[in-house]
């Protein structure tokens, strides 16, 4: 979908702590002396300063330890604030001039290696909760330098010891986080033991297809409350909630007349929406002309997903069970980051009156999605707190299951070039026994995939002949097949191609395929700009929110693995349809969330864990995106 940016802003849980007490903060300070003298003995010297380079008393820098991916710890030498990110995972050469022992050779004194975790926690010893919603990070420690990312309100990090000198930290210090970059603790609650953050909203889990769990809204004007009610308080809520009901259902009537006055087919006026796997067009008859238009769904971007309708006055669903010692975040509200077609959300209350003494944040639309963080209570009513600290009644909220669609990584043993069906469920035939005559043999369901051998002209048709000899005609399939890279990608870089005739995104290394999906590309009237792009932004989740002329107002808490790569149009995951190789969206490139998060881990630049977003830039160059007629 396509959004226009309105205002910008992770975590995983820490570590075990290896002291405990105010009396373990003290042997672990000791702990720590010693064990730095130790890790002198462990690491390689650093370079000696050159040129005007000065010296540092920054801290070293390591890898994260087994159990984050590390894939092996390196130490490396000291770091200066001025200097690029706070880690490099290539240990810098010995700096000359000092004979090395022989490989065999072993001090008498030598002491024990230092475990992966041992070392972690030497280097950074410092507990962190982000409590601003954001928290930049930056290339040096000094705020006038790249920011390379940012971390979320709640998203617990590690910190090496603070640095001695930077710019722009005023009234904090300035922390080197593990991988690289620098943040400022002015944003942030620091402490060497592990801080608590009862109130803070969940983290996105990146090891999941979604990173959060997400609900939709089933009933129109569904109130999102600033924090929890008293009985008196929702009482009044719920009376402005049937005053708004009565006012659409006066207004709806009126655009009816009106409609069916002009002859324009009142019938017309209200198009429902689809199931999630409605029927297909057969996609037989080639395009009209050859450049092999997409596709159109013929609804609106946002689909009922799974789920039981619930008319008003409907009996709710059992209440979900609630989280022991839930209160309402000091500062509930506001998104880190959203994007948006124009102007505040959809919803947002226009009166006093509407905001019932600033108690309602949004009047939800049906078919509006949130973020779950908890299940809570308060006035005998169930409610779901979301991401972005609001509470919504449960019993209007659905939750949401996703899209059974995915792509296909393509591994090295595999044949090339591979055809996508993205339109129809087309025709397969095989030759006639002793003629050039083709049989008809069966279909191809819609989304499938086969592996091709060759291309084949019968008659005035071309075809592909797939490796098991079935013919199928050419312009059924988009095909992955092996191509140079663009200019300036190096010869084994990482490169997307977006191909908007037949709706599939292909991801290569080098010149070779290593995965390929379907998506749904901008429809008309929000038509995806072809060109040649790089990967500007990537965040584990963005909230996007419009009302549009076509589908109406639309609104979506935390989009999943989102990358923008030209102004407001992104690669990102949709868990609203299941309609991957058609034209849907308005203007972003839609992916079925299983195929958005291979992408969002795969290119560059990445997201380090504990971030929940990075910018691309001179110092993190991102992936080159090409989208192509």
């Amino acid at each position: 979908m396509r959004q226009t940016r309105r205002h910008a802003g992770h975590g995983r849980s820490e570590r075990d702590p290896w002291w405990k007490g105010s009396r373990g903060a003290v042997l672990g300070l000791v702990a720590l002396a010693a064990a730095v003298t130790l890790l002198g003995r462990c690491t390689s010297p650093p370079r000696a300063p050159q040129g005007d380079a000065e010296a540092t008393d920054a801290p070293s820098v390591a890898v994260r330890p087994a159990g984050q991916d590390s894939g092996g710890f390196v130490p490396v030498p000291a770091v200066r604030p001025e200097d690029a990110g706070a880690g490099r995972l290539v240990p810098e050469p010995d700096a000359g001039g000092v004979a090395a022992e022989p490989a065999d050779a072993e001090p008498a004194d030598a002491a024990p290696p230092l475990s992966e975790e041992e070392l972690f926690e030497i280097q950074y010893p410092m507990h962190a909760v982000v409590t601003g919603n954001l928290s930049p990070v930056y290339h040096k420690a000094d705020s006038n330098s790249t920011r390379l990312g940012y971390l979320r309100k709640g998203a617990r990090i590690r910190l090496g010891l603070k640095v001695d000198r930077g710019r722009g930290c005023v009234g904090g210090n300035w922390y080197p986080l593990p991988e690289k970059g620098f943040v400022c603790s002015r944003s942030l609650k620091v402490d060497l033991q592990p801080l608590e953050a009862a109130d803070a909203p969940r983290g996105p889990d990146r090891d999941e297809v979604l990173p959060y769990r997400y609900g939709q809204n089933r009933q129109h004007r569904t109130y999102a409350l600033t924090r929890l009610p008293t009985t008196e308080e929702l009482t009044l809520v719920h009376r402005r909630r049937e005053e708004l009901l009565q006012a659409d259902e006066a207004r709806r009537a009126a655009e009816l007349a009106a409609a069916a006055a002009a002859d324009a087919g009142a019938a017309d006026a209200e198009t429902p929406l689809v199931e999630l796997d409605g029927g297909e067009p057969d996609g037989e008859a080639p395009p009209p002309d050859q450049n092999r238009k997409p596709v159109v769904a013929q609804e609106g971007e946002f689909e009922h997903m799974p789920g039981t309708e619930l008319p008003e006055g409907s009996e709710p669903p059992p209440p979900p069970a609630v989280d022991a010692g839930t209160t309402a975040p000091p500062d509930a509200g506001t998104a880190e980051i959203v994007y948006s077609l124009a102007g505040p959300p959809p919803g947002t209350p226009g009166s006093d009156t509407d905001r019932v003494g600033g108690l309602v944040s949004q009047w939800l639309e049906k078919d509006f999605f949130i973020s779950i963080d908890r299940n809570t209570s308060a006035a005998g009513e169930r409610f779901y707190r979301t991401i972005r600290g609001l509470y919504v009644p449960s019993q209007y909220v659905n939750d949401v299951e996703g899209p059974s669609y995915h792509g296909l990584i393509v591994g090295p043993d595999m044949p090339l070039p591979i055809g996508f069906v993205g339109r129809g469920r087309p025709t397969t035939y095989t030759r006639g026994s002793g003629s050039r005559a083709l049989v008809e043999s069966g279909r191809i369901s819609r989304q499938a995939h086969r592996f091709l051998r060759e291309q084949e002209r019968v008659g005035s048709i071309d075809y592909w002949v797939t490796t098991d000899g079935q013919y199928v005609r050419a312009h059924n399939f988009g095909v992955a097949a092996e191509q140079d890279p663009p200019p300036g990608v190096a010869e084994d870089g990482r490169w997307v191609q977006i191909d908007l005739s037949d709706q599939l995104l292909v991801a290569y290394q080098g010149r070779r395929p290593v995965f390929a999906a379907l998506v749904s590309t901008g429809k008309e009237g929000f038509e995806t700009p072809a060109g040649s792009y790089s990967i500007a932004s990537k965040h584990v989740s963005a909230t996007m929110d419009g009302i549009t002329e076509a589908d109406g107002a639309y609104s979506i808490e935390d989009v999943p693995w989102t990358m923008f790569f030209s102004d407001n149009f992104a690669i990102h995951g949709a868990f609203w349809h299941n309609r991957f190789g058609m034209t849907k969206s308005h203007g972003c490139v839609n992916m079925s969330p299983i195929d958005a998060k291979w992408i969002f881990e795969w290119s560059e630049p990445r997201v380090p864990e504990g971030w929940h977003g990075v910018f691309g830039s001179n110092v993190q160059p991102g992936s080159v995106v090409i989208v192509r007629e």
